[in-house]
């Protein structure tokens, strides 16, 4: 039998004191009572719990401390409450392919032939452009040349001069319309082929570019607990960050979550809970402990809870 129990329930007998009057003054439940003289101390939520507890009976009985401590020390430790994970490791498979350094490689080149070709193509369209617009200009310009040298150096009639103006009126009209069809093709020209470079270039880099699924932020939540009276306490958050604490007569706490958060409480009736602008209580009855309640906020922006133990 457990020596610092025995201790606490002798002293306790012999002031004459029963569970229920210790549990009116301390407002310690009488199941954490009989776990404390028992010396079942491993049953307790954590460490902190059952050190703390044994703290708060031995003072009320007005126990040596020193001895209090040493006999709690022989008799329960840190590792006791150290919970067991099992990890287990999944096998990788390795698919062959080519390895990323070639990768490194290959992306870059393509990039720079795309690149190439299509200043090429472009270069191409403009001298094009270029060669179809000059002969025109010279060859009007001789021609031109040559009727008003015939005109002049040749005695004709005014009938003949006549008509020699007006063809050359007509010629060099004609002319500058062909020049503007010619720019405005030779414009046209390279904007279609930098369009077509352009898709050719984002197909070729899909090819080598790794699909991105974006997976949204679930927003953070925060949950006031309130403490109507003396409460043991272990929360677990998200399934990573764990609390242990004694709550005291009208303490408050925030509790920040993403997806859920699971409470063993010392004492059900004393506890409440309050989200968007909703309260839930009545979690148990008074002095009850009550473990696994896991609680998440669904469509509606509820706050609801399930047992999980």
């Amino acid at each position: 039998m457990s020596k610092l129990g025995s201790t606490l329930k002798n002293k306790r007998e012999s002031l004459g004191l029963d569970v229920d009057r210790v549990t009116e003054d301390t407002r310690i439940s009488a199941d954490t009572i009989s776990v404390l003289e028992n010396g079942d101390y491993k049953s307790m939520p954590s460490y902190n719990h059952a050190k703390n507890f044994v703290k708060n009976y031995a003072e009320y009985l007005k126990l040596e401390m020193d001895k209090v401590n040493e006999l709690f020390d022989e008799e329960c430790v840190k590792d006791d409450f150290n919970r067991e994970v099992k990890y287990v490791a999944a096998p990788v498979t390795k698919e062959e392919g080519s390895s990323p350094s070639a990768l490194r490689f290959i992306i870059p080149i393509i990039i720079i032939a795309v690149i190439a070709f299509s200043g090429y193509k472009v270069f191409l369209a403009m001298q094009k452009g270029k060669a179809l617009e000059n002969p025109v200009k010279i060859e009007q310009s001789e021609e031109v040349k040559k009727e008003i040298d015939q005109a002049i150096d040749t005695p004709v009639d005014k009938k003949d001069v006549k008509e020699v103006i007006e063809n050359i009126k007509k010629e060099t009209e004609t002319p500058s319309t062909t020049n503007i069809e010619d720019k405005a093709e030779t414009v046209e020209e390279p904007a279609k082929t930098e369009k077509k470079v352009e898709k050719n270039e984002t197909a070729s880099l899909s090819a080598f570019l790794p699909d991105v699924n974006e997976e949204p932020l679930t927003e953070a939540k925060t949950v006031i607990v309130n403490f109507s009276d003396v409460c043991w306490v272990h929360i677990k958050i998200d399934d990573k960050e764990e609390m242990d604490f004694i709550a005291e007569k009208g303490n408050q706490r925030e509790i920040i979550f993403h997806d859920n958060f699971v409470m063993d409480i010392g004492n059900a009736a004393v506890v409440s809970l309050s989200y968007n602008n909703r309260t839930i209580a009545g979690l148990g009855a008074y002095k009850q402990p009550v473990k696994g309640l896991k609680f998440t906020v669904n469509d509606k922006e509820r706050l609801k809870y399930t047992s999980v133990k």
